[in-house]
């Protein structure tokens, strides 16, 4: 009885993203054309309308989340192009919140399921699970959100299968997480700002941090193995 419900919350979560995804798939078609061209790309948010377009955008976010093999930075950029660095982060914050929790939700809901592929088959999230293994666990996930180079939105799989509350997890990983969408939204802000200098300072800052964040991988997942 227990697991059937599951299956039908899964099912339900499901059904509503698909629901969604259709109401808006003349305005997702049309993005596919437009991504081509910055100039089309903003004239195309422009003519939906401010609330279609921010709802757009935080579907969007919400899609590359829960189909955790697209990658987010080139949306968080597009956010910060077409709202500004300050909207450009409320919005990504909001739809990537969003994302992690129907994700958390359905990886809790098919724990059995994801338990099996993500502790027997997958080396990485072993040692990821492992390191979540910890009285200090939201301590942990802020850290392992924070520093760039994790698969972030496969780490939500992960999380689900420890001890971890949804608020506590959305809280933590989302304040990780912020860091990096606001150097993404200001990279996309400059981009629109067609200021050269600024985005060449803010590229090199984040390839600075993530080279040295790749270095010393081992190091920091040493140091954060240690929290307990």
């Amino acid at each position: 009885m227990r697991k059937n419900i599951k299956y039908l919350i899964s099912a339900i979560v499901a059904f509503f993203l698909i629901l969604i995804i259709y109401n808006y798939r003349e305005a997702i078609l049309e993005l596919f054309n437009v991504f081509k061209s910055e100039d089309n790309l903003k004239d195309c948010f422009r003519s939906m309308g401010k609330g279609k377009s921010i709802g757009i955008f935080i579907l969007m976010q919400i899609i590359q989340v829960v189909i955790f093999f697209i990658p987010g930075h080139p949306i968080e950029i597009i956010g910060g192009y077409l709202f500004g660095v300050s909207w450009g982060t409320i919005l990504s914050v909001i739809g990537i919140a969003a994302g992690s929790a129907i994700l958390f939700a359905i990886s809790k809901a098919l724990n059995r399921n994801i338990k099996t592929r993500y502790t027997l088959k997958n080396k990485k999230s072993i040692k990821l699970k492992q390191m979540l293994n910890s009285t200090k666990i939201n301590i942990v996930v802020f850290f392992l959100y924070l520093i760039p180079g994790v698969p972030k939105d496969n780490l939500i799989y992960v999380c689900a299968l420890t001890q971890i509350s949804i608020e506590s997890f959305l809280l933590y990983s989302m304040v990780g997480r912020t860091p990096g969408i606001i150097m993404a939204s200001a990279i996309g802000a400059e981009i629109g700002n067609k200021n050269l200098t600024t985005l060449i300072i803010i590229t090199a800052i984040m390839t600075v941090i993530f080279v040295l964040c790749a270095i010393n991988r081992q190091k920091l997942f040493n140091k954060i193995s240690s929290i307990r």
